[in-house]
């Protein structure tokens, strides 16, 4: 099992209270354990909350808005961000980039 320090520390990357969308102490500790990256995690978390809130709609009464979609458009930027990220992983450049040279020697 993760230590406490490393899933407090992976919970610092998280909204508060990840609780709500499952991602308990334990469960992310058990995900720590697994062989999942950091950002996998991440995707993961954010491709939950996306999921949760798709049908959230914006609402105004009273003269006041609150605009909940924001919640959906925010997570679903955030699972786009870490996707690149673990396909970056996944899949590494496979051509050399970059220049190198070396001094001629006469011989």
């Amino acid at each position: 099992m993760a230590e406490q320090a490393e899933i407090d520390a992976f919970k610092a990357m998280l909204p508060a209270n990840p609780e709500t969308y499952g991602w308990t102490d334990t469960y992310i500790g058990e995900q720590l354990d697994g062989d999942k990256t950091e950002n996998a995690m991440l995707l993961a978390f954010w491709t939950k909350v996306a999921s949760d809130t798709f049908e959230y709609a914006d609402m105004s009464e009273s003269g006041s808005s609150r605009s909940l979609s924001n919640i959906h458009r925010n997570a679903v930027a955030m699972a786009k961000i870490y996707r690149d990220l673990v396909d970056k992983e996944e899949n590494p450049p496979t051509t050399a980039t970059g220049i190198r040279s070396k001094r001629i020697v006469r011989v």
